[in-house]
């Protein structure tokens, strides 16, 4: 990864240093070149200015003499000028005449020469020239061409001279930058490595080990994830063994109960008729016990595999929670608790086990952690688009540190009992509900379980 990213980084900058050394010598080259067109066109053009020409005339053009004078004067060091007229015959020549008075590769009558100066490169042998035209102009009408050429030798020198220097700088440049992506590089895949080697280690279990999270940008950001979801994966593990432990707890407690009392009542045993009672239904409440515990274990594994299909029909709320009520009276009434019913006659759409057991959870939980001689109060409120129900008692309360996991499977505080699932089970059956479960609390004044339906 550290090469590719050195080659990708390297490949940026190479192609980016190519355009650039390519522009550069391009408008070194056209920059030269117009340059030395331009002084020759204003050297011919200010002379012809102030030149005065007697003899010209439009029947007979100009003449030998002026002709003489015009090429001494218009004469520019390092150049050779030939005067041509406008059919493309070279009429006077700074390097004399040819025998036939033509010099056929030097003349661009076929293409046409135009009215305003201009400038082309031709090579000639084994060189380069520049041949400016200059139109030469009297009374208004071009009767002549003032044509240039010098050898571009000297200037195609400079420009090579140039492009060495181009090529270095862009060596030196690539050189640095070479050594630079190599500690970018380094940056960029050093926290990856490091975060692969700790991702492999926890991927054998050791989930102790953690990342660094100084790291910035986006990976910082995987840093922290990485480092959370090993956090997750050990509160999961201690959630698991704790869950594991009340478990086999809540196993064994009926289970050892149920055995006593079966090698009690054995034939063999002289036990009296309320014995054999007390017996029986023992037998029967732990038996029902473990019902509802394997009952609630299959709902949640009922619940992380979507299979739970609810079964709604329109019910009276008021109802459903009396029913609950009658069935939890019992044990309010034994730590001489107080309930304050103030819900109205209001219809919902329910699956009314899943709901009953909601509720059956939730107001048995207040029951449990609420203070001997307290109150628990349930009430309702109808918003525009949903159905409140809050369920507060006034017990010991929940630390606040624990409410964000109460909803997840297995969690318990350390001073709850059962196994973790029944609020996880609750809240799961109020979101199928398309409605959620709220948990409000603080510790040592009560909590406040909010419900909340769809209407």
């Amino acid at each position: 990864m550290n090469r590719r990213v050195v080659f990708q980084f390297m490949f940026v900058i190479f192609l980016m240093l190519f355009l650039i050394v390519s522009i550069f010598q391009l408008t070194a080259k056209q920059y030269y070149y117009n340059g030395i067109s331009q002084t020759i066109i204003t050297h011919s053009q200010s002379v012809i200015k102030y030149t005065s020409f007697h003899d010209y005339s439009l029947e007979d053009g100009l003449s030998s003499e002026t002709i003489s004078e015009l090429t001494s004067k218009m004469q520019y060091e390092g150049a050779i000028l030939h005067i041509v007229n406008k059919d493309g015959q070279i009429i006077q020549s700074s390097t004399g005449l040819p025998q036939d008075g033509r010099e056929e590769d030097l003349i661009l009558v076929e293409q046409g020469i135009p009215y305003d100066p201009f400038y082309q490169v031709e090579r000639r042998k084994d060189e380069k020239v520049l041949i400016v035209y200059s139109p030469l102009k009297l009374d208004g009408q071009t009767v002549a061409y003032l044509r240039y050429t010098t050898s571009l030798e000297g200037v195609n020198q400079v420009l090579f001279s140039l492009n060495i220097a181009a090529f270095i700088i862009g060596v030196l440049v690539s050189v640095i930058v070479f050594f630079v992506s190599l500690k970018l590089a380094n940056s960029i895949t050093q926290p990856i490595k490091e975060i692969i080697h700790v991702s492999s280690k926890m991927a054998q279990g050791q989930f102790n080990v953690r990342v660094k999270e100084s790291y910035k940008d986006e990976l910082g950001t995987l840093a922290r994830t990485l480092n959370y979801l090993a956090e997750e994966i050990v509160r999961t593990e201690e959630m698991k063994n704790q869950f594991i432990s009340s478990i086999s707890h809540e196993l064994r407690t009926p289970l050892t109960g149920i055995k006593g009392w079966s090698e009690t009542l054995l034939p063999s045993n002289d036990i009296s008729k309320e014995e054999l009672k007390q017996g029986l239904q023992l037998i029967s409440s732990e038996t029902d016990r473990l019902i509802l515990l394997v009952e609630e274990l299959l709902d949640f594994s009922r619940f992380q595999n979507d299979k739970i299909a609810l079964h709604k029909e329109e019910i009276d709320i008021e109802e459903l929670l009396n029913d609950v009520l009658l069935q939890t009276t019992s044990k309010a009434e034994n730590k001489q608790l107080s309930l304050v019913f103030e819900v109205p006659s209001y219809k919902v759409e329910v699956d009314v086990n899943r709901m009953k057991q909601v509720f059956l959870n939730l107001i048995d939980n207040a029951i449990k952690f609420s203070h001997e001689k307290g109150t628990i109060y349930i009430k309702s409120k109808q918003g525009s688009r949903f159905f409140h129900l809050f369920i507060q008692d006034e017990g010991i309360g929940i630390n606040e540190k624990h409410i964000p996991y109460l909803t997840r499977p297995f969690y318990q505080v350390s001073h709850q009992q059962g196994t973790g699932l029944g609020l996880a089970i609750s809240a799961k059956i109020i979101e199928l509900h398309g409605g959620h479960l709220i948990i409000n609390s603080q510790q040592g004044r009560g909590t406040v379980v909010t419900i909340t339906l769809p209407k």
